[in-house]
């Protein structure tokens, strides 16, 4: 399980408007009944990184 560097490095490159509209997608995937457990940490873990991003380029800015 985990976050592969190629999709940290992706993340790191998009814009906010970007990692929003990705983290909208990462929510509606949260929402669906067949989510195994490996899925659900990963989703998350993916949240989490975008918001560490998201505040890092807001305190930048």
């Amino acid at each position: 399980m985990g976050i592969s560097k190629s999709y940290v490095d992706l993340l790191n490159g998009m814009s906010l408007s970007s990692l929003e509209n990705e983290k909208g997608s990462i929510l509606l995937m949260l929402q669906r009944l067949d989510l195994t457990d490996d899925d659900f940490y990963d989703l998350i873990k993916k949240l989490e990184l975008i918001h560490l991003i998201t505040l890092q380029n807001t305190s930048t800015n």
